[in-house]
């Protein structure tokens, strides 16, 4: 969708799936050497950006249909060369999520979902990343509300392991050192 355009690339879901295959078929080839050249590089994880393919976008059975197994072959691809992968689709769908914990090893969960219902669903499945929400907290003028909302999410996604501490999205540019500090420590 990011060469097509999103609307046009989603589009070719009902007017050329053909051509949306081929598509994806390309670059699951090209992230594979890309993702396997990085392992090579020295790096130990990857982070395997799909948002589009997340429920804002897409169907429990467009996901399945469509963005799920080709995601994989990437992830299998990086783990062949020795890496890590994180699988980020941001999504707050619990469905989606659900059909992603039968394929990866590392989620990301977006924000806007109770990461406890999460744990509880898939936790024994798949290790989960995430959910800490990128704008209101980073924005927060409050350190101990960081810290506090921190605490939450970490305590909600850590029984029985299988948690990495992380926001649901990208962290925007502007936020403040401190406030990274803060959820860090």
């Amino acid at each position: 969708t990011l060469l097509y355009g999103i609307s046009d690339g989603l589009m070719l879901l009902y007017d050329d799936p053909r051509l949306f295959r081929d598509t994806c078929e390309f670059f699951v080839e090209l992230m594979s050497e890309w993702g396997q050249a990085q392992i090579r590089a020295g790096a130990d994880c990857i982070w395997l950006g799909d948002c589009v393919a997340s429920s804002g976008f897409s169907s429990p059975q467009q996901y399945a249909d469509y963005a799920v197994e080709p995601a994989f072959r990437v992830q299998e691809a990086i783990k062949a060369a020795g890496g890590e992968v994180i699988y980020h689709a941001g999504d707050r769908s619990l469905p989606h999520l659900e059909i992603g914990a039968e394929y990866f090893d590392i989620i990301n969960v977006g924000e806007g979902i109770d990461i406890a219902e999460v744990k509880a669903a898939i936790g024994s499945k798949v290790c989960l990343s995430g959910n800490a929400h990128p704008i209101r907290l980073m924005n927060c003028d409050s350190l101990e509300e960081v810290a506090r909302e921190t605490r939450r999410i970490v305590e909600a996604g850590k029984p029985g392991g299988g948690y990495i501490f992380n926001t649901g999205e990208g962290v925007p540019r502007q936020v403040k050192p401190e406030v990274i500090r803060t959820m860090i420590q």
